[in-house]
Parts: C-alpha cells; sequence; structure tokens
C-alpha cells in the first residue's frame, strides 16, 4: 500500500511574530551572543544575489522561532551571505523561508534546529546552502568554522573571546520512506488546487485558507479521499506559527501562518 501524509488545515497552537525583525548587528551585542554565519540560496546551479535596498528585486526572508517562544521572527537576506544576529542563550529552530518577487510568492520549509550557548561572546552556527529546484527544496549545512571566524575577527575586532562552534542540525521530522513523490502527482489520484497541494480538507471548513480554527482539541477531520485504491494515509499534526514579513516601505505587513513544530 502507497501512503500519503494529510497535512491537514487544523490550529493546534499559536505563536505570535512581532512586527519586529531580525537584523545584522553593527557591533559585537553586550548583553547577549553574536550568533554567525551565511545563507546561500540557489535556483539549479545558479546562486541566487539579493538587493542591498527594498526598492526593486526580489527578497528573501528567513523565520527563526525560539523554543517554547511566543514569538518568532523574520530576517531578510541582503547582498552579503553572512549573518550576524544578536540572540539570547537558548534552543531556536529555522522554520522555513518566504521568497517574494513584486506579487509572486514562494515558501518552503527548512526546520533546522541550533542552539547558543550561555556566556558565550559568538558562536558560528554554520554555512547554510538552500537549493531550489522542480518545486522542491534541498538543504545542506557546512562547517567552515576557521574562514567564517577570521571573517569575524575582521569585521569585530573588539571581540575579546575566541568564537564556540555550535552547528545547527536538521531534524528529521518526516518519518521513514523508501521514495518521495510530490503530492500532487497523477499517481496519487489527488486534486490538487490553487489553495491545497495535496489532500483538500472536507471539515473543518477554512474557506480557502491553508488553516482552519477547531473548537475542541478532539475534533473530527475529514478530507477528499483518492480516487485511486490502495492508497492510505497518515495524519500529521503541526503547531500553526503566524508571522510577518515585509518591506519598510509597507504600512502595515500582513500576517501570515506556515507549519511550526510537530
Amino acid at each position: 500500500m502507497r501512503r500519503i501524509a494529510a497535512w491537514l488545515p487544523i490550529l493546534t497552537l499559536s505563536a505570535c511574530l512581532s512586527f519586529g525583525n531580525l537584523d545584522d548587528v553593527s557591533e559585537p551585542p553586550k548583553d547577549k551572543p553574536l550568533v554567525f554565519g551565511s545563507v546561500r540560496v540557489f535556483e539549479g546551479e545558479t546562486e541566487k544575489k539579493w538587493p542591498r535596498n527594498y526598492l526593486a528585486g526580489t527578497h528573501f526572508w528567513l523565520l527563526v522561532l525560539a523554543k517554547d517562544a511566543g514569538r518568532a521572527k523574520s530576517y531578510r537576506l541582503g547582498a552579503a551571505r553572512e549573518f550576524y544576529w544578536a540572540l539570547a542563550p537558548g534552543e531556536y529552530h529555522l522554520l522555513g523561508f518566504i521568497m517574494r518577487s513584486f506579487k509572486r510568492e514562494t515558501s518552503g520549509r527548512l526546520w533546522a534546529s541550533f542552539t547558543v550557548p550561555a556566556g558565550a561572546g559568538a558562536v558560528y552556527i554554520g554555512d547554510l546552502a538552500i537549493r531550489l529546484a522542480n518545486g522542491g527544496v534541498s538543504t545542506k549545512i557546512g562547517d567552515n568554522f576557521d574562514q567564517n571566524s577570521s571573517t569575524l575577527a575582521k569585521k569585530f575586532p573588539r571581540l575579546s573571546a575566541p568564537p564556540e562552534k555550535a552547528v545547527m542540525k536538521m531534524v528529521a521530522d518526516q518519518g521513514t520512506f523508501t521514495e518521495v513523490v510530490d503530492g500532487c502527482d497523477e499517481s496519487w489520484g489527488i486534486q490538487c488546487t490553487e489553495n491545497y497541494q495535496g489532500v483538500g480538507p472536507k471539515y473543518p471548513v477554512t474557506g480557502g485558507s491553508p488553516f482552519g480554527i477547531v473548537s475542541s482539541l478532539t475534533p473530527v477531520l475529514g478530507w477528499q479521499p483518492s480516487t485511486k485504491a490502495g492508497v492510505g494515509y497518515d495524519l500529521v499534526v503541526f503547531e500553526e506559527v503566524h508571522f510577518t514579513y515585509g518591506l519598510p516601505t509597507a504600512s502595515a505587513p500582513s500576517p501570515q501562518s506556515c507549519r511550526g513544530r510537530r
């Protein structure tokens, strides 16, 4: 029997994202560790370049959520690959990304985790390479600690202590499988739509939104089944995470949602 995961639009928990974004620091923070690394994004074999300003071009945001926190933050990639964040000690998840070109928007799930140790002056969390190809996302985490530490020392010569290394890790939350087939592949017998790429929910009713609201912690769930025999279903429930992102010219960025913790 072939099995398809039923990603139902169900609201379990909420985490609010403040309107404040995560920005690069220009000086070593006094009360928090300096977290650094790099991000590269590829479409096929071509590395994407991001504009320095907000006026034109395609923009790319990472979504960062602290463990058990009520707030997550968005970070816009700029012309430089390196990032320099001021983060309090604790555990964090790199949830995913948003890529936007004018009104066209693409999003994806990354789900990497990293820890910022207490008492550290600076912490290297790795070099992230995100590859977009054929509608899918693949991610690799590199460890170039010496090179990044040298760049850090030149950028922040007043750092008193050498940096520590705590490279992020991908969280294996997708279960076990023998092959991966796109949720809209015709072999599933699933009718994908503009709103739902995979099984379509019947209840709770969502009105086209990717998330619905339920009235209890024991809801009845229903979805449009496959038209083919021999297809089973695995139900996976995720926390809903709210976030906002946008450009400074936007007076009121609209709230968005994505899958959070399983």
